[in-house]
């Protein structure tokens, strides 16, 4: 298979070879960021492998490390490698079975053998159905918890940082899902001392890496100071809360609670801190009081909210496990900021709407000059007539 950006340049892996001595490749079935590419491949011997799961197919990522990555980029695509391989035995978690350095023609490669997982994204879920019912939006998102705190239990606990709809793959039968994409996860060395709660970072973090509708606002803050260790204080497990929180939004209402025309924008960024949560019972009277309150916690940074924020996975999957057992008594608690008390981004705007509102037949002008030009052609074709006539 050829490099799409250099015709003259081979992939590390070509279509029907055999790759190392074990996999045969099937074919390429997506690219992935870091200027990697993801492979279908067959275990050409995978009925007498002595491994206890018995695999017949895997997925195989490739990255190549491009020539305007830096060391310090390339060392954080090492540190994914380091993470999926303490994380095999997590549920819900991809599992990654083989990871490889390879170098090859003067180039850097590395190569992760993982399971091969039939399903689709969250994402595509959420944009083929627009929402998620309550009850199968519970059923799944602990299932994400599960895997989070496994991630958070390390001693050396790993922060996802890019928790998202696209790094959520489900099951076709929507009975089971896994997290994956760990490039930008931070592992941290959490002191033991119940004297000390300090956190040390011990992958390399000198940019601010993510997705800007899942990064929370306080780590951003943190990352603009020029203290270091504010951006220690904040990198904790509670960047992952709020991505969590935005999902569980997602799932439920089908579009991000903060809108805007540009979600690469940096700007995005901001938008939790000036605004407030939408109200959710507008959208879905059904939606339990509890389980707004938690996505609340979730991405509570306001300063005033900040009271309300979660400090472990725990907590969030026991009031979900609340929400399960007793969904009527859950609608019964009160919400911890009232609707009265939120700044409400414009609660009636719709992108796609706003969009259309552009376009220039959807201009009452526009109307009123399709109107004129009307009248003046039937005025002139009664004086052509006229004229004719005579």
């Amino acid at each position: 298979m050829e490099n799409k950006n250099n015709p003259n340049e081979q992939n590390l892996i070509q279509k029907g070879e055999i790759f190392l001595n074990r996999y045969k490749i099937i074919k390429q079935i997506d690219k992935g960021g870091m200027n990697s590419d993801i492979y279908l491949a067959e275990d050409i011997d995978w009925k007498n492998n002595l491994d206890i799961e018995k695999h017949k197919y895997f997925t195989i990522k490739v990255i190549k490390r491009s020539k305007s990555l830096d060391i310090e980029s390339w060392k954080k695509i090492c540190d994914e490698c380091v993470s999926l391989l303490r994380c095999t035995q997590i549920e819900n978690i991809v599992k990654t079975y083989q990871v490889k350095e390879i170098n090859q023609n003067g180039n850097n490669y590395i190569v992760i053998v993982m399971e091969y997982i039939q399903g689709e994204t969250l994402r595509s879920i959420i944009n083929r159905q627009g929402t998620l019912g309550i009850e199968q939006t519970l059923f799944l998102f602990k299932k994400i918890l599960i895997a989070v705190r496994g991630l958070h239990n390390f001693r050396q606990k790993i922060i996802h940082r890019d928790l998202k709809p696209e790094n959520i793959i489900i099951s076709r039968d929507l009975t089971s899902l896994k997290i994956i994409d760990f490039g930008i996860s931070t592992v941290l060395l959490t002191a033991r001392d119940n004297n000390s709660k300090e956190n040390k970072i011990l992958t390399s973090e000198n940019e601010l890496y993510g997705t800007f509708p899942y990064i929370s606002p306080l780590l951003y803050k943190a990352w603009e100071s020029k203290k270091s260790n504010d951006k220690i204080l904040a990198l904790n497990e509670k960047c992952d809360f709020f991505s969590l929180g935005i999902i569980l939004y997602e799932m439920l209402i089908g579009n991000k609670p903060f809108l805007a025309d540009d979600y690469s924008d940096q700007s995005v960024l901001l938008l939790p801190l000036t605004y407030d949560l939408p109200a959710i019972t507008k959208f879905n009277p059904k939606i339990p009081t509890l389980l707004e309150n938690i996505i609340f916690r979730c991405i509570a940074c306001k300063d005033e909210d900040i009271k309300f924020q979660y400090n472990h996975v725990d907590e969030i999957i026991n009031d979900i496990n609340k929400v399960i057992n007793d969904p009527i008594g859950s609608n019964a608690k009160h919400l911890l900021k009232p609707y009265n008390k939120r700044t409400m981004q414009n609660t009636t705007f719709n992108l796609t709407k706003e969009k259309e509102k552009l376009k220039i037949y959807n201009h009452p002008w526009f109307f009123w000059l399709f109107f004129l030009i009307g009248i003046i052609l039937i005025f002139a074709s009664f004086i052509t007539i006229h004229i004719s006539t005579k």
